[in-house]
């Protein structure tokens, strides 16, 4: 099968989602990403055919470029499937696209970005709503990582084509057998103000005195390009000299598992959110989760601990009731509901179903 996707080469979850289809040998697999993307770093098994702008709907002409490119590449590589990524700006191209066109939603794209253009009252965003209404109409599935996602989509636009659920998932294979000293709080969402790590330095200031004591309070992605959104973090992290914060990079694998493997709670807190992977990988650890009020799917995150999102004093008394409570267990049942390769074969058998 050849593939075509068009998706960022620098997110982890449109990198798990392409490579377990690029892994497979039977599958031909080309990417083309934004310009601004550009340069792309290599991901294995796919090729990178150029960048493309983003879909201009008051400046048309500067489209002609980008719908050669794409037509020309569906044409020369006949390409079978072309899969979008993230709807939010992306999907607007569906309309030069003549070929069975899958989307997948991740959460902001729909939640935020979609929202509030079907929201908007000025003209310029009615316009652009009616525009993705078209978008949508061109396409033969729309996939999202969780039930909220597709509950708004049909709010606002009318869904004709199918519709399903399929998470990102994790690797169980990665997942390791929890220690029995757990000394460490983890908060492994990247550096961006989606995810409100001001927050998260907030409510560790509140902590009693034993508590901040006791952990070790665990960031990743200090190496993130959004350096400006860094500093600010560091500075917050730098006023807190009593605690023992520890920022990382980027994760591997192995190191990102030991760390769930000793982390008594796993922290998020965002402001908007699909399905996260990180907090499907933290039950699988049986660490406990705390996450905001999200509207989360309930048959995923049923073990979580809930707080009002964005409340300060909600966080800090969940938080507080989380470190008394038992540990979770976890039942094979709840590990094959997370499984990248169960849901993955999910995408799989859409996408043959839409080439008979």
């Amino acid at each position: 099968m050849n593939i075509l996707f068009i998706g960022d080469p620098n997110s982890i979850h449109d990198i798990k989602w392409m490579s377990w289809f690029s892994d497979q040998e039977k599958n031909n697999c080309f990417l083309l990403v934004r310009d601004f993307h550009l340069p792309a770093k290599k991901i294995k098994n796919i090729k990178l055919l150029g960048g493309i702008s983003d879909y201009s709907i008051f400046k048309r002409w500067t489209n002609k470029k980008s719908k050669i490119l794409i037509q020309d590449v569906i044409k020369n590589n006949k390409i079978d499937i072309v899969h979008i990524f993230y709807a939010e700006p992306n999907l607007l191209w569906a309309k030069v696209i003549n070929i069975p066109l899958i989307l997948t939603t991740r959460g902001s794209d729909v939640l935020i970005g979609l929202n509030y253009f079907s929201k908007s009252k000025r003209l310029k965003y009615k316009i652009i709503t009616k525009q993705y209404q078209n978008a949508l109409k061109k396409c033969h599935s729309i996939i999202s990582t969780s039930q909220k996602q597709l509950d708004v989509l049909n709010q606002l636009f009318t869904i004709t084509c199918d519709t399903q659920v399929v998470r990102t998932g994790i690797n169980v294979s990665h997942i390791k057998v929890p220690k029995q000293e757990k000394n460490i709080i983890f908060f492994p969402r990247n550096m961006q103000p989606l995810y409100n790590h001001e927050l998260a330095l907030k409510v560790l200031s509140k902590l009693p005195v034993e508590i901040q004591q006791k952990y070790e309070f665990v960031f990743v992605d200090k190496n993130s390009t959004n350096t400006t959104y860094i500093n600010k973090i560091q500075n917050s992290m730098n006023a807190l000299t009593d605690l023992n914060i520890r920022f990382e990079d980027s994760l591997n694998a192995s190191d990102y598992f030991e760390i769930l493997s000793r982390s008594e709670v796993v922290i998020m807190t965002p402001n908007s959110d699909g399905s996260p992977v990180s907090g499907m990988e933290a039950l699988a650890a049986q660490s406990k989760l705390i996450l905001p009020d999200l509207g989360y799917d309930k048959d995923l995150y049923e073990m979580a601990n809930l707080y009002k999102p964005n409340n300060l004093e909600s966080l800090l008394n969940t938080i507080l009731l989380t470190l008394e409570s038992n540990q979770i267990k976890n039942d094979t049942s709840f590990l094959d509901k997370v499984d990248r390769n169960i849901e993955m074969t999910k995408v799989l058998d859409i996408y043959n179903s839409i080439r008979k």
